[in-house]
């Protein structure tokens, strides 16, 4: 009997020590991070209604930037690219995973490099133009640092956390879980760093330019800064749908979220660009076309197109398109920008109207 007692407590004290390593079971599946989920109908449809505006989004944004660029080169063509069909491939490869219509492992190593392309490349298109309105080399090379350490120290390990977590839920779930809300908080901030910059430089340097023009100024300045704002407040949101337990929500408000963060930023920069590439004309002299496509086209004497130029001074000097962009180093708030000089000039495409970008180096 003495025996007995300690060899009939003896499986219970194994249970105890056994207790923290939890078998998984497919209800703990409900956020969908380890495959596919089963949902209400009114939910899934609002899921499939997001991933098809987030798609709609880009899909409008790839033909704006197609129609927008005369040369398709650049940092800020290739950034905005690279997000651009990073969200559309998050938004519809999360769709097949979430709906159990394609394998879920394969899915998931997809859904991973999308998340790249989407995230980083959105930073990305904030970095490659900064130099427009920032000169300090030193400043655009330290943000360049801050995106390629975040890559290497949330995009890596998350991804690692996430492909186990398809593979064994047991030993990655709780770390996944950690990380993922972790890595949401990083970006906004690295996105937020970037963005603040931006407005900060070119509401201080900018702000001589931008009283020339008047009211087009201050309405581009407000609606540079009702924008950011209304970005910061996405993101906002989709950080409380993260924390609140409700991943697949998360991850289907995600693609559309960064298609409406990368068509705001694309609208608003084009803008300010248009402005401050506009001539500032008075009561003396008539105030010129936005559209110079049929003057450029106009053979010169030497069989080139017409170049004209643009400046503030009498109508006699040359004149230049406000929708030519100069080349990689164009800096807003450099004295070429502001004192009325020479622009450069670019050679018309034809009645397409767009603007030669090539942000970034």
């Amino acid at each position: 009997i003495l025996l007995s007692h300690p060899l009939q407590t003896l499986p219970r004290q194994l249970s105890l020590v056994r207790q923290p390593t939890r078998h998984y079971r497919k209800a703990d599946n409900m956020a969908g991070e380890t495959g596919s989920i089963s949902l209400p109908l009114p939910i899934s449809m609002t899921i499939a209604g997001l991933f098809a505006m987030a798609c709609l989004n880009c899909a409008e944004i790839g033909v704006l930037v197609f129609y927008t660029f005369k040369r398709y080169a650049g940092l800020y063509f290739w950034s905005m690219l690279v997000a651009t069909m990073g969200t559309i491939f998050y938004a519809i490869v999360n769709l097949l995973r979430l709906f159990a219509l394609a394998p879920n492992f394969p899915m998931a190593v997809l859904l991973a490099l999308s998340w790249w392309a989407m995230v980083t490349g959105q930073s990305v298109v904030l970095y490659s133009r900064l130099h427009l309105v920032v000169s300090n080399r030193k400043i655009i090379r330290r943000v360049l640092i801050m995106i390629i350490t975040n890559f290497f120290i949330i995009h890596i390990p998350l991804t690692i956390l996430w492909l186990g977590c398809n593979l064994d839920p047991d030993y990655f779930l709780l770390a996944f879980n950690v990380y993922e809300r972790l890595q949401l908080v990083a970006f906004f901030i690295q996105e937020s760093i970037i963005s603040g910059l931006y407005i900060w430089k070119a509401g201080r340097d900018l702000k001589p330019i931008l009283a020339v023009k008047d009211r087009a100024g201050e309405k581009v300045t407000r609606q540079l800064i009702i924008i950011n704002s209304l970005v910061i407040l996405l993101d906002i949101s989709l950080i409380i749908t993260e924390y609140t337990g409700n991943l697949y929500i998360q991850t289907s408000y995600q693609p559309l979220v960064y298609s409406i963060k990368l068509k705001m930023e694309f609208i608003i920069l084009n803008k300010l660009i248009d402005l401050i590439q506009r001539p500032q004309c008075n009561g003396r002299y008539p105030r010129y076309p936005r559209s110079h496509t049929v003057l450029e086209s106009l053979p010169s004497v030497d069989g080139e197109p017409l170049s004209v130029t643009a400046n503030r001074g009498p109508p006699a000097e040359n004149y230049t398109s406000s929708r030519a962009v100069p080349g990689n180093e164009t800096n807003l708030a450099s004295p070429e920008a502001n004192n009325g000089g020479s622009h450069g000039s670019t050679r018309s495409s034809g009645p397409r109207e767009s603007f030669d970008i090539d942000y970034g180096a």
